[in-house]
């Protein structure tokens, strides 16, 4: 017999009831979860599993169905997916764990928007979960030849803009001379330092940079090879390390010659005495740039300094999206604003092309009355070749040449 519970991160209530395969159906009855519809939920819960054992005996069930769970356990074991994407699939399964993927409708995307949305989630976080599901099934489709619809598709919420917050020139001048303080402070992340170099002067995420082993850098290319799972791209990179940057390696290969002589890492956690890498710097950010005071500067902005900074030196934003390794232009889009200032100097040498737009001023009133003088020449050619009847528009004509 179906039995009804409740999820707390849903508005109605759930049944679950074992199928004629042997495998237990758990899903939403769409009906909401008080003491006052607790009679009508047990009667759709047995409704619907007769429906199922129905479908079944008359053979509509032939079909293959699949839950959530058979496609991210497949979808990971496939395309080993990053860690964003497994973090989204945490999330997800606690809203659509051990349901059946063809039960999932329209209605069961709009609440899980809805749900979100109430807890302070923003439609870019929303759109990044949903698609990450939407990309899953997408995979099984074409893969595996899975007969699943997708019910993300057309679905996802709008993007919402916003403004990259980097730091200016005064702002990061701050954070260094804080930073270069805190180098001789063992106990005070003194690590931070090299690490706000390198995410300024490379434009590399986090976990890039923390995860970097020794062995992707390239003294004699100067760059940092990226491997395919290491970014989101998906694709074998490598970025350039300017002089800044270069002197933050050399600093972190002289600390790692004195400390940790066998670790594999460029930031060894001293923890584990250099066998794993150092997993966060967070707590040691938000203590500095509190005492700079920038409360509002997350560790992502070093990035979005970084390709600020590059905007607002006159490069293109096809030049900083392949300086980002963003897949398309996007979402450098965002730092369109930024180009202002260069875009104002471009436009100010339009002011200095050979045309005088004032007129020449030496020359005074002569090109009005030469204009003047043609255009009376011109009148009185034109009258010659007039009939020489007279008819009330020549005579008007004529009266006014006499004036």
């Amino acid at each position: 017999m179906a039995k009804i519970y409740t999820r707390s991160n849903s508005p109605y209530f759930w049944c679950r009831y074992k199928g004629p395969d042997g495998v237990e159906v758990r899903q939403s009855l769409k009906v909401p979860k008080s003491k006052d519809f607790k009679e009508i939920a047990q009667l759709r819960a047995s409704e619907l599993e007769i429906e199922h054992w129905k479908a079944w005996k008359n053979g509509k069930l032939d079909r293959p169905l699949y839950t959530f769970d058979e496609l991210m356990v497949g979808w990971i074991e496939e395309t080993n997916p990053g860690s964003a994407d497994l973090t989204n699939i945490s999330i997800l399964k606690e809203v659509f764990s051990s349901q059946i993927i063809d039960d999932i409708r329209g209605k069961d995307i709009a609440d899980c928007k809805r749900l979100w949305r109430e807890s302070g989630i923003k439609n870019n976080t929303i759109r990044r979960r949903l698609s990450t599901f939407s990309s899953a099934i997408s995979y099984a489709r074409s893969e595996w030849e899975w007969d699943i619809e997708n019910p993300i598709v057309g679905r996802l919420p709008p993007e919402e803009e916003f403004e990259a917050a980097h730091l200016t020139y005064e702002q990061a001048q701050a954070f260094v001379d804080a930073l270069q303080k805190r180098q001789f402070q063992p106990y005070n992340a003194s690590h931070l330092f090299d690490f706000f170099i390198l995410a300024v002067h490379t434009g590399m995420r986090k976990s890039e940079i923390l995860r970097c082993k020794l062995s992707q850098i390239d003294l004699d290319n100067c760059c940092i090879h990226l491997g395919q799972y290491q970014q989101k791209g998906r694709k074998r990179t490598a970025t350039p390390l300017n002089t800044e940057a270069m002197k933050a390696i050399k600093r972190r290969f002289q600390y790692i010659k004195n400390k940790y002589p066998d670790t594999i890492w460029l930031f060894p956690n001293p923890k584990s005495g250099g066998d794993k890498c150092i997993k966060d710097v967070k707590t040691a950010f938000n203590s500095l740039r509190k005492e700079v005071g920038c409360p509002d500067i997350r560790i992502h902005d070093l990035r979005h300094t970084f390709a600020s900074w590059l905007v607002q030196r006159g490069r293109s934003l096809y030049e900083v999206s392949k300086a980002l390794r963003h897949s398309s232009l996007k979402p450098t889009e965002r730092y369109a604003h930024l180009e202002l200032d260069h875009l104002r100097n471009t436009h100010g040498e339009v002011g200095y092309v050979p045309v005088n737009f004032r007129g020449r001023k030496e020359e005074g009133q002569s090109y009005s009355l030469g204009a003047k003088r043609q255009w009376q020449e011109a009148l009185k050619r034109k009258q010659s070749l007039l009939p020489k009847s007279k008819t009330a528009h020549s005579s008007h004509t004529v009266l006014k040449l006499v004036k």
